[in-house]
């Protein structure tokens, strides 16, 4: 009986010619990544030593080539403010959408961006749109106003969500937040170390509430132990609409500074860190909003020489300031890879168990305070 002939492949074409086995496979390719005169060698030995293409394997390699260019299967960006444009236009929200696109873009998926505000638009036919384009994850955004949506009702047996911050009450989805007792501590901590005594938080009851009352909580952590002379209450305010958006903010400012009877300082929120600066005497204050140092000056205070502040959330409006920089890139892309993993482990609808991932802050210095 005659021996089968042995099948000659890339790895034997590779021995003869004193080539890779990579630039043998190309040159059989007529890739123009290998010289022509290569290609020439290769190819001619190939034939002297009997080599024969395996179109199985052919197909496969091509199947993979093209899986290069496969379409990109699309995520959801589902804006809940009643802006527009909302996450594209405000410096201090922009970072978690570039952060989750950037992520998309680099395991291969993308981001469409839906409002859930759009007229005429319902949350069953939002659902029944994400459905029928395909989509089967969806980012749901903290609404910027309590009067956002808070209550999401989709056909969850056909998608997966996860949310950032605190932006659904119902259902209960992962969520991916910044670390917010850990930052307030960070701050305080960098702040004592730099010579400040007498510490204050002044922060808007929304904030407060997105971080489920952690701000407050590490506040009177961290003040415990404090001696008396040096424990500042802190000032939670509220607007008419509840909001921490700094325009609409200092619009219903300026609206109130027009009313009668408020005297030099009629804005209701200059007269209440007025009050509040006069009575309780801070030497350095924490807050999330980059209207404080305009505010500050209208008081007759210079930032830092009268007074030090340090922001919460350091974003690229402010980022010259000192405080903490919640790394909100980091929490839009973790937010997109847990939806990956849900959608590739098939978890459909909302989970048993929901958890939250924490991302800690980084303190960075800046000219909003002193230099020891």
């Amino acid at each position: 009986m005659c021996a089968s002939k042995k099948n000659v492949g890339l790895k034997d074409i590779a021995e003869a010619t004193g080539y890779s086995r990579i630039t043998v496979s190309c040159a059989l390719r007529s890739s123009p990544k290998v010289k022509a005169s290569t290609a020439a060698i290769i190819r001619k030995k190939a034939s002297e030593l009997g080599y024969v293409p395996d179109p199985r394997v052919s197909a496969v390699m091509a199947s993979v080539r093209a899986a290069k260019k496969r379409y990109q299967e699309p995520l959801a960006w589902l804006n809940a403010s009643p802006e527009r444009w909302y996450w594209r236009d405000y410096k201090w929200l922009t970072p978690y959408m570039e952060g989750a696109q950037k992520e998309c873009a680099a395991l291969g998926y993308r981001l469409d961006d839906f409002w859930l505000y759009e007229p005429g638009m319902t949350e069953k036919r939002m659902s029944q749109i994400l459905i029928n384009r395909g989509i089967r994850g969806v980012i749901i955004t903290p609404a910027p106003t309590i009067l956002g949506v808070s209550h999401l009702a989709f056909d969850w047996e056909r998608l997966c969500g996860i949310t950032f911050e605190s932006a659904l009450h119902s259902p209960r989805l992962h969520r991916v937040a910044p670390s917010y007792h850990y930052n307030l501590m960070l701050a305080l901590k960098v702040l004592r170390l730099n010579g400040y005594r007498r510490i204050g938080l002044f922060m808007h009851n929304l904030e407060n509430r997105r971080s489920q009352n952690t701000y407050l909580a590490a506040l009177h952590y961290f003040q415990k132990d404090l001696p008396k002379h040096e424990q500042v209450r802190p000032l939670t305010f509220k607007s008419i609409w509840g909001l921490p958006n700094e325009i609409q903010f200092s619009k219903w400012a300026a609206e109130e500074s027009q009313k009668p009877d408020q005297g030099n300082l009629r804005a209701k929120p200059l007269g209440m860190l007025r009050d509040w600066i006069a009575k309780e005497h801070p030497d350095a204050i924490v807050v999330q909003n980059q209207s404080i140092i305009e505010w500050l000056i209208e008081l007759g205070l210079c930032v830092p020489n009268d007074i030090g502040v340090a922001h919460l959330a350091l974003d690229d409006d402010c980022a010259d300031w000192a405080g903490i920089w919640q790394n909100k890139r980091h929490i839009g892309a973790q937010a997109v890879r847990e939806l990956i993993t849900m959608l590739q482990t098939n978890q459909i609808g909302p989970p048993e168990i929901f958890h939250e991932t924490l991302i800690r802050g980084n303190w960075r210095y800046g000219k909003t305070i002193k230099s020891r």
